[in-house]
């Protein structure tokens, strides 16, 4: 039950890996089909989390855009 109710917490936090893990392991020690089913949920969040997200440039990473003005007239305006 303790694995069960980490795992539920993980799922309410979207860390589907994590829950993934502690299902597993209370299906070894416990098997139920509450725990399959929540195996399934988890691993359908994270085919679906993979195929959405898709990173923006290269790596993902945001880039700052320059304006071209000299730091003088960036400080006059503010």
């Amino acid at each position: 039950d303790r694995c069960k109710d980490i795992a539920k917490k993980a799922i309410s936090t979207h860390d589907y890996s994590k829950a993934i893990r502690f299902l597993a392991k209370s299906n070894k020690l416990f098997h139920t089909t509450e725990a399959d089913g929540l195996i399934n949920l988890c691993e359908m969040n994270l085919k679906n989390k993979s195929s959405t997200s898709k990173p923006t440039g290269s790596n993902g990473a945001y880039k700052r855009t320059s304006t071209n003005k000299p730091a003088a007239e960036e400080v006059k305006e503010k």
